[in-house]
């Protein structure tokens, strides 16, 4: 229990201040405990933030395909799968801000990480593609679109970030988003031709 508060406590004041700039008694004030509290869960302030982005990471990915193996159709399942991604960042904004935002991208561990979410997404995505072309090319058009849900997914919590910005988004919003995005995705990957 006590676990999961300093995750959430120092996801907050990670996404506000970014990593660079953040304190561990900042964190610590946050949680409402000391930092020798801290340190006994995690060894360092990169292993406290490692954890939170992979944490986010790994959500994210089981979430996808929870809800993409409940769709009846190809259709489907793109947009299942774009509604779970976005419903995710509605209901754990920052650490999704710290997982597609972070000010640790010149991280090399990090990077790698986020990496691997975007290639574990493109490989569920290249099963939704049915385009009776080779399999290089299905492989480069999940990768698109996954890079469009990933780009859509960065402006919102761009706009997010801002002094006025409205409220994170509602599920009714993160569904609609994914209705249109899906919409989209789906009508170029239906015109994809092998020649």
């Amino acid at each position: 229990m006590r676990r999961r508060q300093l995750l959430e406590s120092a996801a907050v004041a990670f996404s506000k201040k970014g990593y660079q700039s953040t304190t561990m008694d900042e964190v610590a004030s946050l949680a409402g405990v000391t930092k020798p509290i801290i340190y006994q869960h995690f060894a360092s302030k990169r292993a406290l933030y490692n954890e939170i982005v992979t944490a986010a990471g790994n959500r994210l990915l089981v979430e996808i395909a929870a809800a993409a193996a409940k769709a009846d159709n190809p259709r489907q399942r793109v947009e299942l799968a774009f509604a779970a991604f976005f419903n995710l960042l509605a209901n754990e904004t920052n650490a999704f801000k710290l997982l597609l935002m972070s000010d640790m991208q010149e991280d090399r561990g990090l990077a790698l990480a986020l990496r691997a979410v975007e290639n574990t997404t493109a490989d569920l995505t290249y099963n939704f593609i049915e385009a009776d072309i080779e399999g290089e090319h299905r492989m480069f058009l999940a990768t698109a679109v996954v890079g469009m849900c990933m780009a859509v997914a960065r402006q919102w919590l761009e706009l997010l970030s801002q002094p006025d910005s409205p409220p994170p988004p509602t599920s009714d919003e993160a569904s609609q988003m994914a209705r249109r995005l899906a919409d989209l995705a789906w009508a170029g990957l239906r015109a994809i031709h092998r020649e």
